[in-house]
């Protein structure tokens, strides 16, 4: 009777040692970092934010090139771990951190178990010298890209209006292959007219304004600012900021061309 009521006791606990075994053992090949070479089925990088960085301005620290960011992407889910492999600056270098970390993925198998897997993080940064230069250097430029901030419509009116204006010019499609780079940024607000007693209590009206910037490219790493313009459009009789901005540019361009009004 001692043995027949000690056998289904010691199934028991002989399943318990096997099922916190088998536990242990996964945790274990959880805790493991392994390459990618060594897991059965690699992570999947579900998303990469780029880092979020402005140009300290100064030269001697920022620098081009590219940050190398060391991660383990944990079976958890989890990016940790993080160590730089290669740096730049102090500036760069964290940012790219910062960057890492907001990495998400889809973890690692090895025998249909999630675990760690190393991974390297790639930064690259292009830093570029900012000079302030004139609109005399406008002459013999003849290549133009226009950047509308990713706004198609904006950019087909000013292309539409600087082709009538100046149809000798080139609009190309990559800023690469231009010269020059006309930059526009638009906005709009709502406000209210001013009414007969002044104060700004008559019908809504929609204000456009508009930022422009004209840019020689003098380099893979250098840009020179020619011209600024900013404009606000406050009327419906009023040109739009994008045709007065065209306007200045095609009064600077014929001057320092030689090209007359």
């Amino acid at each position: 009777m001692t043995s027949l009521a000690r056998s289904p006791r010691r199934r028991i606990l002989f399943l318990t040692f096997m099922s916190a075994l088998l536990a242990a053992s996964a945790v274990r090949a959880q805790e493991r970092v392994y390459t990618r070479e060594e897991v059965s089925k690699p992570a999947v990088i579900v998303s990469m934010p780029d880092p979020v960085y402005h140009n300290s301005g100064e030269k001697l620290l920022d620098l081009t090139g590219a940050v190398k960011i060391s991660v383990v992407l944990s079976a958890s889910g989890r990016v940790t771990d993080l160590q730089v492999l290669e740096g730049l600056s102090k500036n760069q270098n964290f940012a790219s951190l910062k960057a890492a970390r907001r990495i998400t993925f889809m973890p690692a198998t090895k025998d249909g178990v999630p675990v760690s897997q190393s991974y390297v993080a790639v930064y690259s940064f292009q830093v570029t010298t900012q000079e302030n230069g004139t609109t005399d250097e406008l002459k013999g430029l003849t290549k133009f890209y226009v950047d509308a901030d990713g706004d198609r419509e904006v950019r087909g009116a000013i292309t539409g209006e600087l082709l009538k204006e100046l149809p000798q010019l080139v609009v190309v499609d990559r800023p690469g292959q231009a010269e020059c780079i006309l930059r526009f940024e638009g906005s709009r607000t709502l406000q209210l007219a001013e009414g007969q007693d002044g104060r700004r209590s008559g019908v809504p009206l929609k204000v456009e304004h508009g930022h422009g910037w004209v840019i020689k490219l003098a380099g893979p790493d250098k840009r020179r600012f020619l011209m600024y313009y900013a404009n606000s459009k406050e009327s419906f009789i009023e040109r739009a900021p994008t045709t007065n901005f065209v306007r200045a540019f095609v009064y600077e361009y014929k001057r320092a061309n030689n090209l007359g009004k």
